[in-house]
């Protein structure tokens, strides 16, 4: 393995050692020129910082649920049902089961049968529409009670149903439906 080369300027003379051994003198006049530190323009560096903390926030805000942390519990409720809504029409029961209590979910999600429901979801969401409308809302505390109209339409055909008397859960920050009946 080849030892560290290290030069040393004198006022007479240029000495390049390796191992402290002086190898070759050169003339104090020669000219050292060392290659130039290839270096980014001063903006660049915190242009790509401010872009990085940018894209974090709006992930956070979007992807993550961020956007939920200025929202109170009326607000919460009523866009927990506007995924229901959105999720029935996908023909998506993974998303309908989402806006379950968690100990409900899992407990939907392990049913027997669970797949042959994902199935006729899935024929479901092509056909029909669904719109929620929360028309009553009591919240007391952690739990809610809230009187919902659905709206499905099918093929130019709208049909509307009232939902008395949906239970909801606050579950670390957010409010999940605790009953699947519903569905």
């Amino acid at each position: 393995m080849d030892k560290p080369t290290e030069t040393v300027l004198n006022e007479e003379l240029l000495t390049e050692q390796t191992d402290g051994a002086a190898e070759e003198q050169m003339p104090a006049e020669t000219t050292l020129v060392l290659p130039q530190e290839k270096r980014f323009p001063k903006w660049v560096v915190p242009t790509v910082i401010a872009a990085a903390v940018v894209m974090v926030i709006v992930l956070y805000f979007t992807v993550f649920g961020g956007y939920k942390l200025f929202m109170n519990d009326e607000q919460l409720i009523r866009a927990r049902f506007d995924a229901v809504a959105s999720a029935m029409s996908n023909g998506d029961i993974d998303g309908v089961t989402e806006s379950l209590e968690p100990s409900l979910r899992d407990g939907v999600r392990s049913r027997d049968g669970y797949e042959e429901l994902k199935a006729l979801y899935r024929v479901l969401g092509a056909s029909v529409t669904f719109t929620f409308e929360v028309t009553e809302l009591t919240i007391d505390g952690d739990h809610a009670m809230a009187t919902v109209s659905v709206e499905g339409t099918s093929f130019g055909n709208t049909e509307t149903r009232t939902l008395d008397e949906l239970p909801l859960v606050k579950t670390n920050g957010d409010w999940y439906l605790t009953d699947f009946e519903m569905f």
